[in-house]
C-alpha cells in the first residue's frame, strides 16, 4: 500500500493511517514533505484550502508500534540536489511564473536537448545515491519516506537480490524522459513566441 504526499493534508492523519494499515496486506509506504511548524500554523490559521496541516516528522508514526507494527524511515530530497535534478531531467520549463529572469529559462530551454543527450540513467543513479547520502547525513532534506510493516512481516524472509536504482529505472520509461508528444508540444510553443 502506497500513500504519497497525502497525509499532511488530512485532518486526522492517525485515523487515515489506521485505515491504510487495515487494508494493507504486508506494509504501508508513506511519503510526506518536511514542513516547518510555522507554515502549518499559518495554513491552519488562514484556513488555506488543500494546505499542509501537519508537520510530520520521524516520530509521527510511532503510534503504530502500539499495534505491533514496525516503523522505518528515511530522509529524501535534499535541497542541495535541486539544481542537479533539474539539469538531469532536461525538461523544458515555462518561465512565466518562475523565480528567475526570463532569459535564464530561455537559455535552459535552448540547452535542454543537449542536456537530454548528456544526462541519462547513469546520472539519475548517481543523483539518487548522492541525494540519499546528503539527505540522511545533513539537515537539508525536504521529505521523509516511512515503511510501516505489519506484525510478523519481515522485509525479506529469504535472501533476495538487492534492488538497485538501475532496476527501478528499468521498470518503465524513466520519469526524467517526457513522451515525444509532450516534447514536441513544448518545442512548438517555444517557436510561436
Amino acid at each position: 500500500m502506497l500513500c504519497s504526499e497525502t497525509l499532511e493534508h488530512v485532518v486526522d492523519y492517525r485515523r487515515a493511517t489506521s485505515e491504510l494499515m487495515r487494508v494493507a496486506r504486508k506494509a504501508v509506504v508513506v511519503t510526506v514533505p518536511r514542513e516547518p511548524e510555522e507554515v502549518v500554523r499559518q495554513n491552519i490559521a488562514g484556513k488555506v484550502p488543500h494546505a499542509h496541516i501537519h508537520a510530520l516528522d520521524r516520530h509521527s508514526f510511532d503510534f503504530v508500534k502500539e499495534a505491533g507494527w514496525t516503523v522505518a524511515h528515511r530522509r529524501l530530497n535534499s535541497r542541495a540536489m535541486m539544481l542537479p535534478r533539474e539539469l538531469i531531467e532536461a525538461r523544458p520549463r515555462d518561465g512565466a511564473q518562475g523565480r528567475f529572469p526570463r532569459f535564464a529559462y530561455d537559455l535552459y530551454n535552448a540547452m535542454s536537448p543537449l542536456l537530454e543527450r548528456i544526462c541519462g540513467p547513469w546520472s539519475v543513479r548517481v543523483s539518487v545515491v548522492v541525494d540519499d547520502w546528503i539527505s540522511n547525513f545533513t539537515d537539508t532534506y525536504q521529505g521523509v519516506r516511512f515503511v510501516l510493516l505489519r506484525p510478523g512481516v519481515e522485509l525479506s524472509a529469504t535472501p533476495m537480490r538487492r534492488l538497485t536504482v538501475a532496476d527501478v529505472l528499468a521498470f518503465s520509461v524513466p520519469h526524467f524522459r517526457l513522451p515525444q508528444l509532450e516534447r514536441d508540444r513544448l518545442r512548438a510553443a517555444r517557436t510561436m513566441r
